[in-house]
């Protein structure tokens, strides 16, 4: 499975005059692959764009998320009130290593879920390093799944 970073869905959803665009759209409608984000990447998508949204369509944003680009959403596996601490001190270790929190919880959970391969972005510098996860751009995705 692919994990697929913030940075290409606000892309998709506030930059299209970035020359990065038509690949990027490209990229996200590309089907059949399994794929899934974060709850912190849905959550810092529409942290960014509460601000262009009203409340309707951010509440409109977040609960179709999934089915607009065919993925799943991924949780922290926090069983109990127990593994908080758990969590924290994982999420912590990677900010240890240079890391955004942001970042950080979106690779905490990436990590957890041993069916995710690979992490999407534009921003491979923030991951690359930091995970023993593959770390990709959309472009690079295709060159390599593309015949």
């Amino acid at each position: 499975m692919d994990l697929l970073d913030s940075d290409l869905f606000v892309l998709d959803l506030r930059f299209r005059d970035d020359p990065r665009y038509p690949a990027n759209k490209a990229f996200l409608e590309i089907r059949g692959a399994p794929r899934a984000t974060t709850i912190y990447n849905l959550l810092e998508v529409c942290g960014i764009l509460s601000f262009n949204l009203t409340h309707a369509a951010l509440l409109a944003l977040y609960a179709e998320f999934s089915r607009r680009y065919a993925l799943s959403v991924l949780f922290p596996a926090v069983a109990d009130h127990q593994s908080l601490p758990t969590m924290i001190r994982g999420i912590f270790d990677k900010i240890t290593r240079k890391m955004t929190l942001g970042d950080a919880q979106i690779l905490y959970i990436a990590e957890q879920h041993p069916e995710v391969q690979r992490i999407i972005s534009w921003n491979t510098k923030d991951f690359i390093g930091r995970t023993s996860l593959r770390v990709v751009t959309p472009q690079e995705w295709i060159a390599e799944t593309t015949p």
